[in-house]
Parts: structure tokens; C-alpha cells; sequence
């Protein structure tokens, strides 16, 4: 018996000891709990609070890289409006006018009187000129002329002295004067014709082109009013006498 009560009393002690290490074990982890309750609330906030932060870290540098991305962007991209100006090219046709120019041919007609004239001055003169004619293309010698009375006619005869050749004329009681003879002793003048002193005999009469007669050396050709005489000496010309026939024939 005495046993048995011994026994109830240690079940006893033991359920005492163990609701006692129970309680206190509650103790001991509500206290734990609430510690871990309370740590866990303040990491749950300090993650927040980083969180928040972080948020408003990332706000701020998400807006602020935006705005100066935006910025940036304002000020680096600028649309340039291109004015595409459209020249209007106006193509002027300039029509080309082909003039045709027919070549007329003119045959030159020569003067059937060219061998009996004189070239000197870039000018012709020739016998039954007048005068004053003559004088005003070729101009005055540098002497007066020689003077004396005709003896053809009732008249002056006058001879005017140039370089290289003479000119006689004749004056009339009324006063007209006219251009009788041409005579030629220098190869610095020529006839129109580009007879000259100096030159062979043939090619003088080729230069003339007409048949001369010929006595004695003197070849002669005359012509209606003119004729020309070519003295011949030594195979050339010599001399080149031109006269009119109406006063010296």
C-alpha cells in the first residue's frame, strides 16, 4: 500500500515538475514568438522602408533618366523641315535657221581696155581721161609740169614727170585737159595688167593676152581709141608706151 501511495505521489511530483516545465516552456516560446513576431515585423518594415526607398531610388532615377532622355532628346532631335523647292526647268527650244546662202557666182568682167591702163597708187588711169581725174587719184608730181604748144592742135601740151613714168596731156582753147599718153621707163610701176619694164618680152605679151605686131623689136597692139607699144631690148621689155590714138594716131 505504502507503495502504491508512494507511487501516486511521484506521478504526482512529476505531473507537477511537467506541468510546470510545460508552462514554462510555453513561457519561454510565447516570448520567443513574440521576439520572433516582433523581429520579423521590424525586418517586414526595414524591407519596406529599403523597399519604399529602393521604389522611390528607382522612381526618382527611372524620372529623372526619362526627363533627361527626354531632354536629350528635345535637344538633339530637331525635325528639320526639308522645303523641297521644285525648279521647273524650262527648256527653250532654239529653233536653228539654216540660212542657205547661194553662192552667186559673178564673173568678174574685165576691162577688154585693161591693157592699155596704168596701175599706180592702188588706182588705174589710162588715156582719154580727164585730167582732173587722174591727178585727184594718183595726185600732183613733185614738179610742176612742162608746158609747151601743141602741135596737133590748137592747144597746150603738158607732160607731168613721176617716178618711173610720164603723163602727157592735152588742153583744149576751152580749157578741158585731157590724159594723150602714158609712157613707162622703171620697173617700179606696171599696166594693170602687171606688164612691166624689166620682164621678157613673151611673158609680157602672155600678161596680155593679145597678139601684138611686131617690127623691128617694137611690139604693138592697138585698139579702137588706145594702143600700147612694148620696146624690146636684149629678150626684155625696155620701154611701155600707152596712147590714144584719137590725138597721137
Amino acid at each position: 500500500m505504502k507503495k502504491t501511495i508512494k507511487a501516486l505521489i511521484s506521478i504526482a511530483l512529476a505531473a507537477t515538475i511537467m506541468t510546470s516545465f510545460v508552462a514554462c516552456s510555453s513561457a519561454e516560446d510565447e516570448a520567443e514568438t513574440s521576439d520572433t513576431t516582433q523581429t520579423t515585423s521590424q525586418v517586414s518594415e526595414a524591407a519596406t522602408e529599403e523597399d519604399t526607398e529602393a521604389t522611390e531610388v528607382t522612381a526618382t532615377t527611372t524620372t529623372e533618366a526619362t526627363t533627361e532622355t527626354t531632354t536629350e532628346a528635345t535637344t538633339t532631335t530637331t525635325t528639320t523641315k526639308k522645303t523641297t523647292t521644285t525648279t521647273k526647268k524650262t527648256t527653250t527650244t532654239t529653233k536653228k535657221k539654216t540660212t542657205t546662202t547661194k553662192k552667186t557666182t559673178t564673173t568678174k568682167k574685165t576691162d577688154s581696155n585693161a591693157i592699155f591702163a596704168l596701175s599706180y597708187k592702188n588706182a588705174t588711169v589710162k588715156p582719154n581721161e580727164k585730167m582732173s581725174s587722174v591727178l585727184k587719184k594718183i595726185g600732183n608730181p613733185s614738179s610742176s609740169p612742162e608746158e609747151s604748144p601743141s602741135c596737133m592742135a590748137s592747144g597746150t601740151d603738158y607732160v607731168y614727170s613721176y617716178s618711173g613714168f610720164e603723163l602727157e596731156s592735152f588742153e583744149d582753147e576751152d580749157g578741158n585737159e585731157t590724159l594723150i599718153g602714158i609712157y613707162i621707163s622703171s620697173s617700179k610701176v606696171e599696166t594693170a595688167l602687171g606688164v612691166k619694164v624689166g620682164m621678157k618680152i613673151s611673158t609680157a605679151i602672155d600678161k596680155c593676152g593679145v597678139k601684138f605686131t611686131e617690127d623691128d623689136g617694137v611690139y604693138t597692139y592697138e585698139k579702137g581709141d588706145y594702143s600700147i607699144t612694148l620696146y624690146e631690148a636684149d629678150g626684155k621689155v625696155e620701154m611701155i608706151d600707152i596712147i590714144s590714138t584719137e590725138y597721137l594716131g
